[in-house]
């Protein structure tokens, strides 16, 4: 998992294990996440995601110490992961919305980013980099409505 920030946008990259639980920690706690001009954050994961225990610390750490509310954008490609961020958004109101990983262009709008497509792919390829990750890029062109789920 590696992390930046460009102008008031946290952009989180996730490969395709799950974070672990200090790796975890280390995010929601980091200074990034307790800034007060962090107002979007945009997720981009190749398969890995946070397991239970580490939602759990997040959700209680938005509710208690989240300086301001960031709203997210998380694009994947397992269908299933979009599928339950919508379901989960029945139940406790979380301010996020998933994407395909097609879809940044639907994604940057829901987040109403100034940032554009083109600077967000160049900070994500950075992040790969730090990663290791080769090959690394988010696929051109947007995917219908129907491949996001609105949360």
């Amino acid at each position: 998992m590696a992390c930046g920030v460009v102008g008031n946008l946290q952009l989180v990259l996730n490969g395709p294990n799950p974070p672990g639980d200090r790796e975890w920690t280390s995010y929601v706690r980091s200074p990034l996440s307790q800034s007060e001009s962090l107002t979007i954050g945009l997720v981009h994961t190749l398969g890995g995601g946070p397991n239970p225990a580490q939602r759990q610390e997040t959700t209680k750490f938005r509710r208690t110490e989240a300086p301001v509310p960031i709203r997210f954008a998380i694009l994947t490609d397992v269908a299933f992961h979009r599928a339950f961020i919508r379901v989960v958004n029945l139940f406790e109101q979380v301010p996020f919305r998933a994407f395909s990983s097609g879809d940044l262009k639907g994604a940057l709008a829901y987040l109403r980013s100034p940032i554009g497509e083109s600077e967000v792919r160049r900070h994500f390829a950075s992040l790969a980099d730090v990663l290791g990750i080769v090959g690394y890029a988010l696929p051109a062109g947007a995917d219908n409505a129907r491949s996001s789920f609105e949360i």
